[in-house]
């Protein structure tokens, strides 16, 4: 990843608080859970194009070719008190899949194939967040739809959202709450597109940095974890102001702690620094205070 700031939690509500194998095979979902019920791309016998390489190592996660792209369903839930989590299509491929009644999620390059994350129902919840349901990733090539992305019925996850990291990969994101990532979709050297676990560490500032992947982890590990990647825990001193949830953390050693909510869902923020730039980590609730999300920014 390249630029002036890499973002790693994009969940508007945390901004403003501070394995199975599924290859081309896979099951349609049924009508009404997931996006859709991806209908078979051409066949070079047929004289279409030859069907997209897939397949999947995430438990839950199917990804089948598909020419046919739905309309969304007709009860979508909450969508307006939800609009903060959606995009302007960008692309024709986005356009078409908002045309349909979708809403946008992200839009990204990933090999030869256009992306586009969307979702279907919305659940409104606390302090702005929601709860994105009936998502899919729909891969475009050739201005044409070629496969479909969802999570099989009776998963404990959902699908709602893509994040870029690179010409080759793209970062899955569920739909909670509080939305968590926890896959990567990857182009290889032979033109197939994998679903994959996470990366155990990510490439930052133009590769002058790493960070591990500290999604779900305390934040007494992630630190240690931090260290060992050469990011250094801001210093704060300990203050008779200090109360509460700081004041308690900055006694215990967290001197990089920088401030904590004391409502909704309990976000404390932490900042690191290393040679690359400033690394801001965000935690949610109390007790082990694991990780929700975090962000880089590159001097």
């Amino acid at each position: 990843m390249t630029g002036a700031t890499m973002r790693y939690i994009l969940t508007p509500c945390v901004a403003a608080t501070l394995t199975i194998l599924a290859g081309c095979s896979s099951p349609t979902p049924e009508a009404g859970n997931a996006v859709a019920q991806p209908s078979p791309a051409p066949s070079p016998a047929s004289g279409g194009k030859e069907a997209p390489r897939l397949t999947s190592k995430i438990s839950g996660l199917m990804i089948s070719a598909s020419g046919d792209l739905p309309k969304a369903p007709a009860e979508a839930g909450a969508r307006d008190d939800c609009a903060h989590l959606l995009s302007d299509p960008k692309t024709a491929a986005g356009r078409e899949v908002a045309e349909r009644g979708w809403g946008v999620t992200g839009e990204a390059k990933v090999g030869d194939y256009q992306a586009v994350s969307f979702v279907g129902s919305f659940e409104r919840g606390t302090s702005g967040s929601c709860l994105l349901g009936k998502g899919n990733v729909a891969l475009f090539k050739d201005g044409k739809l070629a496969a479909l992305a969802w999570m099989k019925p009776g998963s404990p996850r959902s699908l709602a959202r893509i994040e870029t990291l690179g010409d080759d990969r793209l970062r899955l994101w569920d739909g909670d709450f509080l939305s968590q990532p926890f896959a990567d979709l990857v182009a290889d050297a032979t033109g197939t597109i994998a679903a994959i676990p996470m990366a155990e560490k990510d490439a930052v500032c133009g590769g002058k940095a790493e960070v591990p992947n500290l999604y779900g982890v305390p934040i007494a590990t992630a630190r240690a974890r931090l260290a060992r990647h050469g990011w250094t825990p801001g210093e704060r001193e300990a203050s008779g102001e200090d109360s509460g949830a700081v004041g308690e953390l900055v006694a215990n050693g967290v001197t990089e702690v920088d401030d904590c909510s004391g409502t909704g869902f309990g976000f404390c923020r932490f900042t690191y620094g290393g040679a690359a730039g400033t690394l801001s980590v965000t935690t949610v609730g109390e007790g082990d205070r694991p990780v929700a999300g975090y962000d880089v920014s590159c001097t």
